[in-house]
Formats: C-alpha cells, sequence, structure tokens
C-alpha cells in the first residue's frame, strides 16, 4: 500500500503543465492638459519659491518622461499579434 503510494505520488508529479507567461501591454495614460502659468500671477512669489517651484516642475517632467519610456520599453518586447 505504501509503495503503491509513492509511485502515484511520483507520477503525478511529472505530469505538471507547463507554465506559460504571456507579456500584457501596458496603456499609456493620456498627457494632462497643462494650465499656463502667466508671469503676474508668479510675481508675488520670492525667488526662492519660485525656483523650488520650477524645480519641482521640472523633476515631475523628467519622472513623467522616464514612466512613458519604462512603458514604451515594456511594449518593444510584446509580438504585434499579441496585442
Amino acid at each position: 500500500m505504501v509503495i503503491a503510494t509513492i509511485l502515484i505520488i511520483t507520477a503525478s508529479s511529472c505530469c505538471t503543465p507547463d507554465v506559460h507567461y504571456e507579456p500584457v501591454e501596458l496603456a499609456k495614460p493620456a498627457e494632462p492638459f497643462l494650465p499656463a502659468i502667466k508671469a503676474d500671477d508668479t510675481a508675488c512669489l520670492s525667488r526662492a519659491t519660485f525656483a523650488a517651484f520650477v524645480a519641482r516642475e521640472r523633476l515631475y517632467k523628467n519622472y513623467a518622461e522616464e514612466c512613458i519610456a519604462i512603458i514604451d520599453a515594456n511594449n518593444l518586447g510584446i509580438p504585434k499579434d499579441a496585442q
């Protein structure tokens, strides 16, 4: 009985199905509409605050471009018929 159980367990462990991973295309989000800011609206800001604001916007833009590049790089390896 023990031998039969061992044989059944051994035989069934060889019959596991192959795992196949399919790449999924990542969708790019739509670019948001960014309203323009007039110079008069920023006149009340100190130079340090304005510089911090500009640096923040630049970092945010660089981050968004990097995210889009990652999505594009991921989608490069996906066959066209899988999309």
